[in-house]
């Protein structure tokens, strides 16, 4: 009787904790979709791409659900950093010491445009 009450309060703890980990990543999600895309001149100082893994699955199960995130860290005029999540595609094509026009939004990278000029908006509106 004793271990069916523990499997039950296991099985309640499990589901309260994924619940959890859901609502943070709902959050962190909204938190970065609702932010404003922010345009301004920055230069690569590093890059990072690390592998997150899964925990093991049977082994009849045949995809690989390991996942790797690409993260570029940016100084901005002002010497702010900011580190990015970006996908493979734009972490490929960028590369560390290139200066170009940065627009992101929240922890989002959406472009870097190299050395390009660039009209529209006043020295002012730097970060």
């Amino acid at each position: 009787m004793a271990i069916y009450f523990f499997t039950i309060v296991i099985q309640y703890i499990i589901t309260i904790l994924m619940a959890i980990i859901i609502f943070l990543i709902l959050i962190r999600y909204l938190k970065n979709l609702l932010s404003p895309v922010k345009t301004i001149r920055a230069k690569v100082i590093d890059k990072k791409a690390f592998m997150i893994r899964t925990v093991n699955i049977p082994y009849h199960v045949s995809r690989n659900l390991n996942r790797t995130k690409f993260s570029i860290t940016f100084e901005t005029e002002g010497g702010k950093t900011i580190e990015l999540l970006c996908n493979n595609i734009l972490y490929d094509g960028i590369f560390k010491g290139e200066e170009g026009y940065l627009t992101y939004q929240g922890e989002w990278l959406k472009d870097f445009r190299k050395n390009e000029s660039f009209e529209g908006w006043a020295e002012n509106e730097f970060i």
